[in-house]
């Protein structure tokens, strides 16, 4: 990310992309049901890539859930840096396509906000689904997101422990395979949705 004279902007001062803002998408000002064909609420974050279904880190997920027949009981959210959750049908939204912002711990006014949003879409929703999960190995997204499960009292990070945080373990077999079993495992449950 860049200041407008060219230099490295690094500062907590960064508050929003070079040409959006935070509130140019916020999913609490949109139309969304969960489907209720979609048990599983499947948190993802952003990519630099848009949209975000085209990028390597989703479509490495997207080919291992279709692979495991399971692809078609996911709803997929991402957290975008900028405008917290995105909703798969949203990725399109022309300010969701054309924003630049990487989330970083420097700038606490944005994960806050990007984590209160959270919290508040998982509150309005999280009866909907029969779990949520997260699938994320960036570190200053994943605590964000973790904190957002801490707050709103659902939710399951994976992978549950991994070998570092960063995007590298997004593609490891292993972390694929523990989110495709965690998932069959609640599909295969006879447990009714979270309350």
């Amino acid at each position: 990310m860049f200041n407008d004279d060219g230099s490295l902007a690094v500062e907590s001062s960064q508050k929003t992309s070079l040409e959006h803002t935070p509130d140019d998408f916020d999913i609490r000002r949109e139309q969304f049901e969960p489907s209720s064909e979609k048990p599983v609420c499947l948190i993802v974050s952003c990519s630099d890539t848009k949209p975000y279904s085209d990028s390597k880190t989703h479509l490495e997920v997207a080919n291992r859930l279709s692979e495991a027949g399971l692809w078609n009981e996911v709803e997929k959210v991402s957290v975008s840096g900028l405008y917290g959750p995105v909703p798969q049908e949203f990725e399109t939204h022309d300010a969701v396509l054309s924003y630049d912002y990487f989330l970083t711990d420097a700038d606490t006014d944005q994960v806050n906000r990007v984590q209160n949003r959270l919290v508040e879409f998982l509150e309005a929703h999280k009866d909907q689904y029969r779990a949520v999960f997260a699938y994320v190995t960036t570190k200053t997204y994943r605590t964000t997101i973790e904190e957002a499960f801490d707050q709103a009292g659902v939710g399951t990070m994976l992978p549950s422990d991994p070998a570092v945080r960063r995007v590298t373990e997004h593609f490891r077999n292993s972390n694929l395979d523990e989110l495709a079993v965690s998932i069959r495992a609640v599909l295969s449950s006879e447990e009714t949705p979270e309350a």
